[in-house]
């Protein structure tokens, strides 16, 4: 029996045939396993944030175990299909909702896992609910891979076509094309095998031959031109739609034939206050439409998403939106309708018109005050060409709006006064305003009117100046005051210069007195005082005990005459001395009398409060005369407590500071508090408390030259509260 090998052309032919079968198997595979490994990656991916999504929606279902809001969110999967089932079960693991609603008993796993898995031509997928940390439940899904099966059999069976093609081709041509097969179709192979790997569709396959090998190689290269077009012109279209989403200044928003909000754009954020994230997949009306016009919109819609009931769409409507701060404003809406049936998809481009209404009312404002104002409000062009004349123009110049209109405004202006228009337009073309410049127009009868002129610039959209705005008012009786004004100032100023030299006499006079008060008081007083110290001195131990109390009582007497004398002459001072105004610190001056008085007398435990940084302007002399005199009022009608509080501060009152000093001591009965601020009254023996009752009416003086007033507050051993403003 002879054996047969086979020959070299047959083992070239069976090379060529199997090399040429393994290349475009191990090419076919490596395309198909790549498409369906990225197929099911991405429906992995795909399936898991639907997951996430039923699962962030479905948090308030499962915590108030509402089991039709569960139902609700789960009947969102009869739009695909592919959907074969869905389930939420709750925190003990049992089930919660369906979908279908109504499937057959083992549908759903009986036991809850976490993950996913290919699975029996479907995918599995389990996913937690969680909540602050709290797991609620979970989210089942199984989706119908027989896309992916019916994707299989065309990837065979086009493996298959190609493998018996390729035979059939390396058969018939084996004997004259064996070289020149081989190399082309590995190169293609390894193209194939590149593009599957990287997705990179700019590669080519490198032609060899004209045949049908380069037939199959151009062919390939040319199926790579149309899939790199397509996907080049894909991301191009996908680039522009992003780019007109982010970049556009209105709100575009795209829903579902349920109302359902597919697309919401970055100006949509800055509009409503939502972010995108909030947004997608919920409800239009019920977030961005106010509660009460829901049913009237759901209404309209319904009428949008039926192909012959939508007379609105293209069309501009005006709308009332609500924000995420519950804030309502109106919008300008134009919806447009993408596809037919029953699954159509909606835009709306909405904008913002809250500022274009306020404009228009504010336009409307504006055109109500230019006619009902009395003043002369007139439009001319940079030609100063009158373009507008209000009623009151009418009513000041004499002249109707037909004769003034289309003339220019020169006519009102006096001939030795034309430069001043000239001048103004000179400024409005340099952006810049006339503020109330006083001169004089014509009326129609030919009289002089004094006017208060106002112009401003009037710009278009772009900035550009196209006008003037002209504001005259007439101002005849403010002249004439201020004529009247100037001549009684004149008699005014005669007056004051008579009054002042009066003064001055008095003054002089008042000066005179004084010193007549303290030389020819004095003396006598120093005498009786003198003349009883001697008698006490020389004749005291012959005197009898009554005698002496007597002379005692004339030397105190005579002591008490000269403070009075003293503290008048210091109530004379304060009226007469000229003010000097500047910034007093108050609390400083308190704080340094405080110190004083703890000096005369540190036996006393007397607590001083003062309020800090209480600064005035003010004659700083008088205002520490003022504090002086309070503080030591307070410090001496509580010698009798065996401690006492003494408290500096201030207060607002019918808008204005109020200043005050209060203590807890003896007090003083308010129906007698008329007489406080009197010269030499006292509510207090001066067995009591010793005094002259100048010191009060020296504060009051003070205080009356500051432009302010003073008053008091008390009540008898509860202490008093003595008020001054400046």
């Amino acid at each position: 029996m002879t054996i047969r090998f086979p020959s070299i052309k047959t083992k070239l032919m069976i090379a060529i045939v199997g090399t040429s079968l393994i290349v475009l198997v191990a090419a076919c595979t490596v395309f198909i396993t790549f498409e369906v490994v990225t197929f099911r990656r991405n429906l992995a991916r795909s399936l898991a944030t639907r997951a996430d999504l039923v699962a962030a929606n479905s948090t308030a279902a499962l915590a108030f175990q509402n089991q039709q809001d569960a139902s609700r969110i789960l009947s969102a999967f009869r739009s695909d299909p592919r959907m074969e089932a869905a389930c939420l079960y709750d925190a003990q693991g049992k089930v919660f909702a369906t979908y279908p609603p109504h499937a057959p008993a083992g549908t759903f796993p009986q036991h809850v896992e976490i993950g996913h898995r290919f699975k029996n031509g479907a995918f599995v997928i389990f996913t937690p609910v969680v909540e602050d940390g709290r797991r609620l439940g979970t989210v089942f899904l199984k989706f119908n891979l027989s896309a992916l099966t019916d994707r299989y059999r065309a990837y065979t069976l086009l493996v298959v076509l190609i493998v018996i093609g390729s035979i059939l081709v390396a058969f018939g041509l084996s004997e004259w094309m064996q070289k020149r097969i081989a190399e082309p179709l590995l190169k293609l192979a390894e193209t194939a095998r590149t593009i599957s790997r990287s997705n990179d569709y700019s590669l080519r396959a490198q032609a060899l031959s004209e045949d049908e090998i380069g037939l199959l190689t151009d062919s390939f290269n040319t199926m790579l031109d149309e899939i790199q077009q397509r996907d080049a012109s894909l991301r191009q279209s996908e680039a522009r739609t992003r780019a007109i989403l982010e970049s556009a200044l209105d709100s575009i928003i795209t829903i579902d034939h349920e109302g359902r909000i597919l697309e919401y754009n970055p100006a949509a954020e800055r509009t409503f206050g939502y972010h995108r994230s909030d947004v997608v997949g919920k409800d239009m009306v019920e977030l961005l439409i106010p509660r009460r016009l829901r049913e009237k919109y759901q209404q309209e819609l319904q009428k949008y998403f039926r192909a012959n009931q939508a007379p609105l769409l293209g069309k501009r409507i005006e709308l009332i939106a609500l924000r995420a701060d519950g804030a309502e404003f109106p919008v300008e809406a134009s919806i447009t309708r993408i596809g037919t049936g029953e699954r159509q998809i909606f835009t709306g481009f909405i904008r913002d018109i809250t500022e274009r209404k306020q404009a228009e009312r504010t336009t409307a404002l504006l055109a109500a005050v230019v006619q009902s104002s009395d003043d002369a409000i007139i439009t001319k062009d940079l030609n100063s060409v009158i373009l507008s004349w209000n009623k009151g123009a009418e009513q000041i110049f004499g002249y109707t709006a037909t004769e003034a209109v289309g003339h220019s405004i020169l006519f009102l202006t006096p001939d030795e006064r034309q430069q001043e228009e000239t001048e103004m337009i000179e400024k409005i073309l340099r952006g810049e305003s006339v503020e109330h410049f006083d001169t004089v127009r014509l009326r129609k009868d030919g009289t002089m009117l004094d006017v208060s002129v106002t112009v401003s610039p009037i710009r278009d959209a772009s900035g550009r100046i196209i006008a003037a705005s002209n504001i005259s008012r007439d101002i005849t009786a403010r002249v004439r005051a201020e004529q009247e004004i100037r001549k009684l100032n004149a008699e005014l100023e005669q007056r004051v210069l008579q009054r002042t030299a009066e003064l001055e006499v008095s003054n002089k006079e008042l000066e005179a007195f004084s010193y007549s008060v303290s030389h020819d008081l004095r003396a006598p007083l120093r005498a009786i005082d003198g003349f009883s110290q001697s008698l006490l001195e020389e004749y005291g131990n012959k005197l009898e005990t009554e005698a002496r109390h007597q002379l005692e009582r004339v030397r105190v007497g005579a002591k008490r005459m000269g403070t009075l004398i003293d503290d008048l002459l210091k109530l004379s001072r304060i009226t007469c001395a000229e003010m000097r105004r500047e910034q007093v610190n108050l609390s400083s001056i308190a704080r340094q009398v405080a110190a004083e008085l703890k000096l005369s007398e540190p036996e006393r435990k007397v607590t001083f409060v003062i309020e800090e940084g209480m600064k005035v302007q003010g004659d700083a002399q008088l205002l520490y005369v003022v504090m002086d005199n309070l503080l030591r009022n307070s410090w001496k009608y509580t010698s009798k407590h065996p401690t006492a509080r003494i408290e500096f501060g201030s207060l607002k009152q019918n808008g204005a500071r109020v200043y005050f000093v209060r203590d807890d001591g003896a007090g003083f009965d308010m129906s007698h508090g008329d007489l406080l601020f009197a010269p030499f009254q006292r509510l207090h023996r001066q067995t009591e408390f010793e005094g002259t009752g100048i010191g009060l009416a020296t504060v009051q003086r003070i205080v009356r030259r500051h432009g302010g007033r003073t008053w008091a507050e008390g009540a008898v051993e509860k202490g008093a509260t003595f008020y001054f403003t400046l």
